[in-house]
């Protein structure tokens, strides 16, 4: 487990830039799919996998990077499978977004999970 988060960290690395400031509330993100995207590609999954396979690689090492931040382990009980299926309702449900918004939402649910349980 531990070689899959430094290769999904390295990756992150290599494919994304995140400028933080100093109050965090203006961050850039870089090479990330839009949810008209992941639908696209999950749904076609049969046709082209790489596709497919770069934007889960991608929501997994920004939620690997966004959990570093937080005091508790949220993705913990939770495997990569879920993830994408939580995606595939994210994103069918707001296909203007991209999939950062929708790993952030996951993020903050998982918060209030850990709030309350």
């Amino acid at each position: 487990m531990k070689k899959l988060s430094t290769i999904l960290l390295l990756l992150l690395s290599f494919t994304v830039a995140i400028g933080f400031s100093a109050n965090c509330n203006a961050n850039t993100v870089r090479g990330l799919p839009s949810c008209g995207t992941w639908v696209k590609d999950r749904t076609e999954r049969d046709k082209d996998l790489f596709s497919s396979a770069m934007d889960e690689t991608w929501v997994l090492g920004y939620l690997s990077g966004l959990n570093l931040y937080e005091p508790r382990d949220l993705l913990h009980p939770i495997d990569a499978n879920s993830i994408n299926l939580w995606m595939d309702n994210f994103c069918n449900s707001n296909p203007l977004k991209d999939v950062a918004d929708g790993a952030e939402a996951l993020i903050s649910e998982l918060r209030k999970k850990a709030r309350h349980g």
